[in-house]
């Protein structure tokens, strides 16, 4: 394991990229029945707000991709005014182990290149 990633492990870098924490995509079955979402799942939405959150607010900040999922415009409720995560050391296995090189405009995302 590289230095960087002991560092992303345990505790939030001092410039962040909080790109991923900003919106989510999602299998649209999932808004209207949460509790197919195994636990890790249902973790996720529940510590970024998701499930709060109406969904004709989502719905307004939503758009539909290729894949048949939904792109929601939705800032993590975790993540404070600078963008640090208020959780890190206790965020959701999702989090973790998201590869946000995977993500469409990775190459922008300075920590998206480990």
């Amino acid at each position: 394991m590289s230095r960087l990633d002991d560092e992303l492990e345990s505790e939030p870098v001092s410039s962040p990229c909080f790109k991923c924490c900003l919106d989510i995509d999602i299998d649209p079955i999932y808004l209207f029945f949460p509790e197919r979402l195994d636990e890790a799942g249902q973790e996720f939405m529940r510590v970024r707000g998701i499930d709060d959150a109406r969904l004709a607010d989502l719905r307004n900040h939503a758009i539909m991709m290729s894949d048949g999922k939904i792109k929601i415009s939705h800032r993590c409720q975790q993540l404070d005014e600078l963008g640090l995560c208020r959780i890190y050391a206790q965020r959701p296995q999702i989090c973790r182990s998201y590869d946000c090189s995977t993500r469409t405009g990775a190459a922008a995302c300075s920590r998206c290149t480990r």
